[in-house]
């Protein structure tokens, strides 16, 4: 069954009733349907990242205490990619100096989980509309208040790249520690 997850926007009477203008729309909205899920995959792999980078800080290298964290604390409902973030931000303002980070990196790693996890929200959350007009494609989310924003394939695309830069920050981070024996200095 095709669920009806998107809606036409500005159309006219005459459009509304010309079945192949709302074929139109819909192979309109099923292109850039790829892209919502593309978005949130990518977004799903800079989360799980981030997760691994959290465990290193809060359980180092033992596989029970890791799980126990990661179920308890880090898979819990409270603890959203959002708050992941935060306390991501709270590890690296402890340990950026003691661990030798690079703060350039980490300020740059803080703002693209940030655009990550924004991108996640609207498109998990918002809502995709077709412009009759000229079959632009448009998402209304909320994000400090309403929010409709022009959906620009080649922005889109983009967004994996912005994911797999996170990640290997992340991954950077992780390595660090490893280097450290999962022994994080003192502070």
């Amino acid at each position: 069954m095709d669920w009806p997850v998107f809606t036409v926007i500005h159309e006219t009477p005459e459009q509304r009733k010309n079945a192949g203008f709302m074929e139109q729309a819909k192979g309109t909205y099923d292109r850039f349907k790829h892209y919502r899920s593309e978005v949130i995959e990518a977004a799903l792999f800079a989360e799980h990242s981030l997760t691994v980078t959290l465990l290193d800080f809060l359980a180092g290298s033992d596989v029970t205490r890791r799980a126990l964290v990661r179920d308890l604390v880090l898979n819990a409902e409270f603890c959203t990619f959002h708050q992941k973030w935060k306390l991501l931000r709270l590890m690296l303002e402890l340990y950026e100096g003691p661990l030798q980070l690079p703060n350039h990196e980490m300020k740059t790693l803080r703002k693209e989980l940030k655009k990550i996890i924004s991108l996640r929200n609207r498109f998990a959350h918002g809502k995709i509309r077709v412009d009759a007009r000229d079959f632009s494609v448009w998402i209304e989310y909320l994000e400090d208040g309403r929010q409709f924003e022009k959906v620009v394939e080649e922005e889109l695309a983009s967004t994996t790249d912005l994911c797999d830069r996170a990640h290997a920050r992340l991954w950077n981070i992780h390595r660090k520690i490893e280097s450290l024996s999962y022994i994080l200095p003192q502070i």
